[in-house]
């Protein structure tokens, strides 16, 4: 190797030990995900119409889980209702959150002559907030939201 490429060899693989680190750092949140009740809605427009979503967080075996709150019978999620008129909770008991601070779940709600399928992901970026993305498809209607959430109470 020439002399004069060293320093190039050196800064890129400097560049990619910095870049690899960084999303490492990335990976989990600061600090592990606050168990309690949470509330979340999607990012509207003021005066924007939206379903809140409800529903906790608990330790499990050792593994944080998202559930039901107390007084509801069902996980609720966030929900503009731009392309389904319904007010659906999860069928889902549950859904576990990765030890990074994620959660996902695809599931498909039967309703009169079809079914709304919801992908809802989010991903805890501080010990009490928590923000993703959901997908809600019905009748030919699909709809993705940002919504965001945080710890009640």
């Amino acid at each position: 190797m020439a002399a004069d490429a060293r320093p190039i060899l050196t800064a890129v693989l400097a560049a990619i030990t910095l870049f690899a680190a960084a999303g490492v750092a990335r990976a989990a949140p600061a600090a592990p995900v606050a168990l309690g009740d949470y509330e979340a809605a999607p990012v509207v427009e003021e005066g924007g119409n939206y379903a809140t979503g409800v529903f906790s967080v608990v330790k499990e075996d050792g593994k944080r889980t998202i559930v039901p709150t107390a007084g509801f019978d069902a996980i609720f999620y966030p929900d503009t209702g731009e392309c389904d008129q319904f007010s659906l909770p999860l069928l889902a008991p549950s859904i576990a959150i990765s030890p990074a601070g994620r959660f996902r779940i695809e599931e498909k709600t039967p309703v009169e002559d079809g079914s709304v399928h919801i992908d809802w992901k989010g991903r805890w970026r501080k010990a009490k907030r928590v923000s993703g993305t959901i997908t809600i498809k019905f009748d030919g209607c699909t709809s993705t939201e940002s919504w965001s959430g945080h710890r009640s109470g």
